[in-house]
Parts: structure tokens; C-alpha cells; sequence
């Protein structure tokens, strides 16, 4: 769901799961909460990791957390890789 141009929050099962980015400990972790999408807010502290910036470069579409900066949503060129 589009935030504002660069920012979007990312769900499944029509919205009802969303893509969360958050510490624990030292490590980052991506997690599906339930949550609805339509509940959240981008302007608000507590929707921050739920939160991706969305960046275009050519063909390539990256996703940051905007609630753990510099951690990227990625794909590996090859099947069954992290």
C-alpha cells in the first residue's frame, strides 16, 4: 500500500498480515504481524517498522526499513538462497 511516493507498508491475505522490521537484541528481524494494513499510519512511532522505503535504480526496486536503516529487503540471483 503506497504511503506517501517513497514509503509503503507491505501486506498479505488482503492486508490482514504485514511486514514488520525489528530489533531483538542486537539483530534485526523481518516478521508478519497481524494487523490490518488500513489501521497503520505513516507518520506515527509505533507504525515505524512497519514502514519500507521504496528506492527505483534501473531495474532494480529496493525496500529499506525506515525502523532499522541501512537493513534491505533483497533477493539472491540464484533459488533457495537468503
Amino acid at each position: 500500500v503506497p504511503v506517501e511516493p517513497h514509503f509503503v507498508f507491505l501486506g498479505i491475505h488482503g492486508g490482514k498480515l504485514c511486514l514488520s522490521c525489528v530489533k531483538s537484541g542486537d539483530e534485526m528481524k523481518l516478521q508478519l504481524e497481524p494487523v490490518n494494513i488500513t489501521d497503520l499510519r505513516k507518520n506515527s512511532e509505533q507504525d515505524k517498522r512497519f514502514t519500507f522505503i521504496r528506492s527505483d535504480s534501473g531495474p532494480t526496486t529496493s525496500f529499506e526499513s525506515a525502523a532499522c536503516p541501512g537493513w534491505f529487503l533483497c533477493t539472491a540471483l540464484e533459488a533457495d538462497q537468503p
